[in-house]
């Protein structure tokens, strides 16, 4: 909140949430969703976006997603990244964030486009970014640790990257798009 007030386009910050969202109807061209519509994805959030929307208005929703796929290492990272998760927290890439826009009329179907995001990157950033993930960043002290020794430990058994200075972090950029059914 403080670090938005630096930005000098940014002119006004207001409370709210995906739920209520304390602005006039029809008021907004297009609400931007970053790595977060996973987390509100339901009618409510889906009916009062759409309040604020204007005719023909865009929600885009977009995803920075790591390859887990791609290499060995990346595929242990998600495994431990997982055994870090809530069970009552699914991931995005369950796709359950879907569901939300099936026998709705307020939004037309969601459009998808996927684009590649290399990011250069070395241990120290790969390891803050998993740091970064909400239920990793809430661990006690005690378990972070753990967790950067374990994430050290696999960089350490990745052939394609333990040895480089830097490399680039196998990233994509996932965009979804509808717009307001008025």
């Amino acid at each position: 909140r403080e670090k938005l007030k630096l930005i000098p386009l940014i002119s006004r910050i207001i409370d709210g949430t995906a739920e209520n969202i304390p602005l006039e109807d029809n008021t907004i061209d297009m609400i931007l969703c970053g790595q977060s519509f996973h987390w509100f994805a339901n009618e409510q959030a889906l009916t009062e976006i759409h309040r604020v929307l204007q005719p023909n208005g865009l929600l885009v929703l977009i995803w920075n997603v790591f390859d887990y796929p791609k290499y060995k290492w990346s595929q242990e990272v998600l495994e431990l990244i997982d055994s870090y998760r809530p069970s009552d927290m699914p991931p995005r890439r369950s796709m359950k964030w879907k569901l939300v826009y099936e026998n709705q009329n307020l939004f037309s179907c969601l459009q998808y486009k996927q684009f590649v995001n290399r990011q250069r990157m070395n241990r120290e950033i790969l390891i803050n970014r998993f740091l970064s993930v909400s239920f990793i960043a809430a661990l006690p002290s005690k378990e972070k640790e753990q967790f950067i020794m374990k994430m050290n430990q696999i960089i350490d058994r990745a052939q394609d990257i333990r040895e480089q200075k830097e490399f680039d972090g196998p990233y994509y950029v996932d965009v979804y798009w509808s717009s307001v059914q008025k």
